[in-house]
């Protein structure tokens, strides 16, 4: 009897002591038995409103005649709340004790319920069947369990770009390494006219040697295939999608891709540094610079300081959409004057904080003030 135990995405454990199914044992050497566990003590904090998922905890795959395998579910009802949630579907990390290997575990909730979500779940499996590429995840194994719930098994990459992101700054060098990898894997697809459609940091698998593989392909496209609005308009991620999607484009294209793919490594370039004087006072005089040209920022955050490497190394703020902009000196008033010094003061402020923060060694990007 193997156990098929379930980890966090991010490689932290989040189990408890199993539950073993009894069978006989005349039906050791034919059953594999996988379980699925949580650890309510090690929660990870999803979005305000996601309630905790049912999960069927205990999967069997049976050999039967002719080498096949009939996957069948013993469900016990856990709450759970998983590392990564996309809708209702979840993704997880597993350690296969048969074969002595890491796989991912994607559980798909519910695709036969509704059209739209078979053909989704069909399309996600179909492509993973077929596509064959080193930076495209690939199919292992599917199961269906009794509650009809669609299980796809993939090749483990430990971590997603945006967890990544969350706790490294990557190098340049290591920046330049993950976008090749990405254009590898797009020119892959976009060779099978296939335009991914929703390319994004989540969708994106790393491990710790810099390999990457593109996943999500459920809502993938052939190309010239007519855009879904509502998709475009009621999608979460919007900060990702080519302009021309949201100005009125009729068809998919692999420029759209593309214009996501520059927007992923952008947001890698834009990973927050910890604290430097030298850094710091570069990133003064530039508020100032914005002061200068009558503008208020009005989106003060360490997240909008963009470190360019170059030589010199430049320090840049961005993050306009919300800034103010007057026209010449006498249009502004004491209120607008003293809001110039009030930003100064407050970029002034946070530094202080962050140097704090790299006193302690807190990695990037764990507070924004």
């Amino acid at each position: 009897m193997v156990l098929f135990t379930l980890h966090g995405v991010d490689g932290c454990s989040f189990c408890q002591p199993s539950t073993e199914v009894p069978v006989d044992k005349a039906e050791e050497q034919s059953v594999d038995q996988y379980t699925f566990e949580t650890d309510l003590e090690n929660e990870v904090p999803v979005a305000k409103g996601e309630e905790p998922f049912i999960q069927e905890v205990k999967l069997i795959r049976v050999q039967v005649a002719g080498g096949r395998e009939l996957a069948e579910t013993l469900e016990e009802e856990v709450n759970l709340r998983a590392l990564k949630i996309r809708g209702s579907n979840i993704m997880c990390s597993a350690t296969d004790t048969l074969l002595g290997t890491q796989v991912a575990i994607k559980k798909i909730h519910h695709p036969f319920t509704r059209s739209e979500l078979c053909q989704r779940a069909y399309l996600e499996l179909k492509l993973l069947k077929l596509l064959k590429h080193e930076n495209i995840a690939g199919l292992q194994d599917a199961f269906i369990s009794f509650g009809e719930n669609l299980y796809l098994r993939t090749e483990h990459q430990g971590t997603t770009l945006d967890q990544y992101l969350a706790s490294n700054m990557p190098e340049p060098r290591c920046t330049k390494v993950f976008f090749y990898q990405l254009l590898r894997g797009l020119k892959y697809l976009h060779s099978s006219n296939i335009v991914h459609c929703d390319f994004k940091p989540s969708s994106i698998l790393i491990t710790g040697s810099c390999d990457l593989q593109i996943t999500g392909l459920d809502h993938s496209c052939i190309r010239g295939e007519r855009v879904m609005i509502n998709y475009v308009y009621g999608n979460r991620d919007q900060s990702y999608q080519a302009p021309e999607l949201m100005l009125g484009a009729q068809a998919y294209q692999p420029a759209i891709d593309m214009w996501a793919a520059g927007c992923v490594s952008g947001a890698e370039a834009l990973n927050c540094v910890n604290y430097s004087t030298h850094r710091f006072r570069k990133a003064m005089i530039g508020m100032k610079a914005i002061h200068s040209a009558l503008i208020h920022h009005n989106d003060i955050y360490p997240k909008n300081i963009l470190i360019v490497p170059s030589t010199p190394e430049r320090v840049v703020w961005i993050d306009f959409d919300v800034a103010t902009t007057f026209p010449h000196r006498e249009s502004m008033g004491c209120q607008e004057l003293k809001y110039c010094d009030y930003e100064d003061a407050l970029v002034a402020s946070f530094g202080e904080l962050l140097q704090d923060d790299q006193n302690q060694g807190l990695p990037p990007n764990t507070k924004y003030y």
